[in-house]
Parts: C-alpha cells; sequence; structure tokens
C-alpha cells in the first residue's frame, strides 16, 4: 500500500494535534512532527505501508495473542499501516477494525500510535531531558516495546534525524499543521 504524502500530512497534523492538544509532552515536542518522523522511520511516510509478518506474535512465538490467532490467524501476527502498528495494539489502542481497514487506512494506525504514545510510552518518561532525549525515548518503547528490551541505537538515531528534519520543514517552510504554543 503506497499512500499519497496529501493523505499523510493530513493524517499526522490530525492526529499530531490531539498529541499536542493533551499537552503531556514537554514543550517544544511537537506531536506532529512526532507522528511524522514515527511513519518516516516504519514505512518512509506511507510510501511502503505493507503489513509486514512478525514471527515472534505468530504461532508459536513468545507474544503470541491466542485470543487474535483464533480470529484472524497468522495475520494477527503482522504490523499495519503506515505507523507500523502490531495487530494486538491496534485492537488494545485503535478503532474497532479488521486487519485489512488497518492496512487502507493510515487513520487506523495513526489512531492506535497515538494512543500508545499517550497511553503507554509518555507515562513512562518524566524529568528533565532534552527534546532530543525525549524523542530517542520514544523511539525506543515504540520500537522495542519498553526500556527492558535493549535499545534500537539505528532506529532511536533515526527517528530523531526524522523528527529534526519534520521540525525544520514545519516550522520554517510552512508545512501543514499548526505551530505548538
Amino acid at each position: 500500500m503506497k499512500f499519497p504524502s496529501s493523505l499523510m500530512d493530513e493524517t499526522c497534523s490530525a492526529w499530531g494535534g490531539v498529541i499536542n492538544d493533551t499537552r503531556c509532552l514537554p514543550s517544544g515536542l511537537d506531536g506532529v512532527c512526532l507522528l511524522q518522523a514515527l511513519a518516516d522511520n516504519e514505512s518512509s511516510y506511507g510510501r511502503k505501508a505493507v503489513p509486514r509478518h512478525e514471527k515472534a506474535y505468530d504461532w508459536g512465538g513468545r507474544y503470541l495473542d491466542k485470543e487474535q490467532f483464533e480470529l484472524w490467524g497468522s495475520w494477527s501476527a503482522h504490523s499495519y499501516g503506515p505507523f507500523q502498528v502490531m495487530w494486538t495494539n491496534v485492537v488494545k489502542y485503535g478503532p474497532e477494525c479488521n486487519p485489512w481497514l488497518a492496512t487502507i487506512d493510515p487513520s487506523v494506525t495513526a489512531e492506535a500510535a497515538t494512543k500508545m504514545v499517550l497511553r503507554l510510552i509518555v507515562p513512562r518518561h518524566h524529568g528533565d531531558k532534552t527534546i532530543e532525549d525525549w524523542v530517542k525515548d520514544i523511539g525506543w518503547d515504540y520500537n522495542a516495546g519498553s526500556h527492558s528490551a535493549p535499545a534500537p541505537i539505528d532506529y532511536m538515531s533515526k527517528l530523531l534525524s526524522n523528527y529534526q528534519k519534520r521540525v525544520e520543514q514545519r516550522f520554517h517552510h510552512g508545512s501543514p499543521g499548526a505551530v505548538p504554543s
């Protein structure tokens, strides 16, 4: 599945605005740019948004969700959409849907990614950290599930680079979305 940049801009602006409205991120960390950077990392900003099989979530894997496996078979062992959200997290944090809808509608995984950031990831982090450290920590948890897993250094560095690129584009070149207060 390949999503047009205009649809990705609209999706990230809407759901990133939800993140900004909660004011749970530190001042200066922008939700729109964060979602854009996550989509950059996960699917080249929607250009490579195909379901990806994750063996650890399938039959015999350590993260198998038996209930979802009974409903969807191996489709429950895939990540979906431009934000590559695992099916178990789409079910937990996204709208009620099926794997097909999670594949064709970027707002499904944008909603799930937004709620994961707000409900699961951000509450784990606090304290006096730089924006760069916040972005890397969010990337660590988003990619690895938690800080108990080894740090995905390359993913974190790429996320920070994509975030900085998106901030530059948005606030210095007039890309979509409102400037955070």
